[in-house]
């Protein structure tokens, strides 16, 4: 885990409650935190209270926060991680000892087949549709960290599971200069009864602490890093025990810089705010007719102390489609009660207003969020004719350069729970623990920034068959990796020296799918060879 520089008694972090209103935007209801709750909480007219409320049946939620979080997170992984097994000169390692390729391999596909983060109390109710590591780094992109913890589960008969708890129920102490001094985990064993599981490294052994505690004294109100020297009060153990984890932990923290941030939220609250406007413009200005100096059907009587009343007839049908109505204007009466006139009936039909001013408004603060999150190529990709292909470009090539931001520090997550596993699985075997300190990890995420349009996809094969652009290049405007791609490229190009151009393959590809057909290797092989 990353030392950080730092001070203070506990690093700034985010409250409980911004915590969980982070999480109440990402996939929770937003009406509590519209801005007609907070409008409401300024008015004293009861009218107007009234009126704030009569808006919560038509409250419309765009959630573009979720949205922005997911494209975020399918970008990063979508597809599974490559590893390779290096030497601590992270040189490739061709024959891994005694099949710890192996036995890595077979622990994360037992962990897929458990097809559950095994959360406590999540905040987030798309977590538990998650995997582990998506968990996590969702959880970083809302709230600034998120957790993946190595533990024995002691049920669904593996030896070893991971999970990724809540940002809430994990707590950090470090030093006053940023090195890791504890990490804490807390969780509910029965409904009553709390726990917490504290580890800490001991520094002369190197063997990492495990402690049980109950009633810890030490709570966690928010996110942040703790100043304590121990983390735990002695009274409070338990039970105790050691593991040879190379001087690590079995949590380890991803921080990212969150999405779900106050500018967001904003935006998010003025998306939800003007379509509940554009609704509710609508709905009370439903096509209708109104009539003035005009008379419903009925007639005038005579009431009982002698005045003239007038009778409206309430049994009267719709007129029949094609027909004609009538309408009687109000009749003058002289005092004799004789009719003498009739008013001039106006009939008036209401459209209603116009909603382009919302909708004008709705898609500056959907650009808004977008841009927040580097996204602003998902608009053109929605058929927004103002952004040119040459920006949609930049724009894209924006938000894989935060992806590759990113993805260093997942990958370093990945990293860490991949070696901490191994030596976990192996506790009983101290030449396997061995064997496992002198070796790493490389891990390579695919990253795809989402569908590069068709047209996009033409023009960078038009720039990379002219010489304009590299092959690097061209593959990273496409929105795949291109270190992992080119590597890929070389190993086909030995087995199959005619497929040297991967872009004519490409096009050969599209051409074929989108004609229906599968596409022909030696037709593409014979097209790949002439293009160079």
């Amino acid at each position: 885990m990353k030392a950080s520089n730092r001070e203070g008694t506990r690093l700034i972090g985010l409250t409980r409650e911004e915590i969980l209103e982070n999480f109440e935007f990402y996939d929770g209801d937003h009406w509590p935190l519209s801005i007609f709750i907070q409008k409401a909480a300024e008015v004293t007219d009861e009218r107007q209270l009234k009126r704030l409320e009569s808006l919560r049946a038509m409250f419309q939620e765009f959630n573009k926060i979720q949205e922005i979080v997911e494209r975020n997170i399918r970008a990063l992984l979508e597809e599974e991680p490559a590893i390779t097994f290096t030497d601590l000169d992270l040189e490739e390692i061709e024959n891994v000892p005694l099949n710890l390729d192996t036995q890595l391999k077979n622990f994360l596909r037992s962990q897929k087949r458990l097809a559950v983060s095994m959360i406590n109390g999540s905040s987030s109710k798309q977590a538990i549709k998650k995997t582990v590591f998506k968990k996590a780094v969702t959880d970083a992109l809302i709230c600034g960290r998120g957790y993946i913890r190595a533990y024995d589960p002691q049920r669904y008969n593996v030896p070893l599971a991971l999970h990724a708890p809540d940002p809430l129920q994990v707590q950090i102490g470090r030093s006053y200069d940023g090195f890791l001094n504890w990490i804490k985990y807390s969780y509910r064993e029965t409904k009553d009864v709390i726990r917490t599981e504290h580890q800490t490294v001991d520094r002369n052994t190197g063997l990492t602490i495990f402690r049980t505690l109950e009633n810890d004294s030490i709570s966690n109100t928010s996110l942040g890093d703790y100043r304590h020297e121990e983390g735990f009060l002695e009274e409070e153990v338990i039970e105790q025990w050691v593991l040879d984890l190379n001087g690590g932990y079995s949590i380890y923290e991803i921080g990212l810089t969150p999405l779900v941030n106050k500018s967001t939220k904003r935006l998010q609250n003025g998306i939800n705010g003007v379509m509940t406007l554009a609704l509710n413009n609508i709905f009370y200005t439903i096509p209708r007719t109104s009539v003035t100096n005009g008379m419903p059907p009925g007639e005038f009587v005579v009431g009982p102390g002698g005045q003239l009343e007038f009778k409206e007839k309430k049994d009267v049908e719709d007129a029949a489609p094609g027909s004609t109505d009538f309408v009687p204007g109000i009749p003058l009466f002289n005092e004799n009660r004789d009719v003498v006139n009739y008013t001039n009936p106006n009939i008036f039909t209401h459209e209603p207003f116009s909603t382009e001013h919302f909708l004008a408004t709705y898609e500056t603060l959907k650009r808004g969020i977008y841009e927040s999150a580097h996204q602003g190529f998902v608009l053109r990709q929605s058929q927004d004719s103002n952004l040119s292909g040459v920006a949609h470009t930049v724009l894209k090539i924006d938000f894989i350069s935060l992806l590759r931001d990113q993805a260093l520090v997942v990958v370093e997550g990945l990293r860490n729970t991949y070696l901490t596993s191994l030596l976990m699985l192996n506790q009983a075997d101290p030449s396997t623990i061995a064997a496992i300190k002198n070796l790493d990890l490389m891990i390579e995420l695919h990253i795809g920034a989402g569908d590069v349009l068709p047209e996009d996809q033409k023009e960078i094969r038009e720039d990379y068959n002219a010489g304009l652009v590299s092959q690097f290049t061209a593959i990273n405007e496409l929105g795949r990796d291109p270190d992992f791609e080119m590597s890929k490229i070389e190993e086909e190009n030995k087995l199959n020296p005619d497929l040297t151009n991967p872009l004519a393959l490409l096009e050969q590809v599209t051409e074929d799918n989108s004609n229906g057909a599968a596409p022909d290797p030696k037709k593409v092989a014979r097209e790949s060879s002439s293009a160079n």
